[in-house]
């Protein structure tokens, strides 16, 4: 139940926005619950409503089959895949969720790319060496 700068609120279970969550879903109701860090959070979002799993909530029920849809924006800004997993084992499961819907992945990366070693030189003649040691994880590790 906090509110920062007007416009980002939490509920008394520290999900984004003011709906209350209680720990069983309403009766014939489909819940699925949003994970994530702060993409999913949506801190810079001017409001609850206009956050993706709340669009998402939104574009669902215009389903006729799914009025009764709800979607829980568990996301807390800062997480990584480890964190969201000790999250949902500890937490997150006692909601029984129908669905769990992961969006995460770049605190994972830029954790990755501050603890990579910088670029060694290069065993290719002619090749230039990479710029930093995040282009040359890339470059190993993605289509870049």
């Amino acid at each position: 139940n906090a509110s920062y700068y007007r416009w980002v609120n939490t509920n008394e279970r520290g999900f984004r926005g003011t709906r209350p969550t209680a720990i069983e879903a309403p009766a014939g109701s489909v819940r699925l619950f949003a994970i994530g860090g702060s993409t999913t959070f949506d801190a810079f979002v001017n409001s609850d409503s206009a956050t993706w799993p709340a669009r998402l909530e939104q574009s669902l029920r215009q389903d006729a089959a799914l009025t009764r849809v709800e979607v829980v924006n568990a996301g807390v800004s800062g997480y990584g895949v480890r964190q969201d997993l000790a999250r949902l084992q500890s937490e997150l499961l006692e909601f029984k969720p129908d669905a769990l819907l992961f969006l995460q992945g770049h605190n994972d990366l830029f954790g990755l790319l501050a603890s990579a070693q910088p670029a060694p030189a290069t065993d290719t003649p002619g090749a230039v060496k990479p710029f930093s040691s995040a282009t040359y994880w890339l470059e190993r590790n993605s289509l870049l």
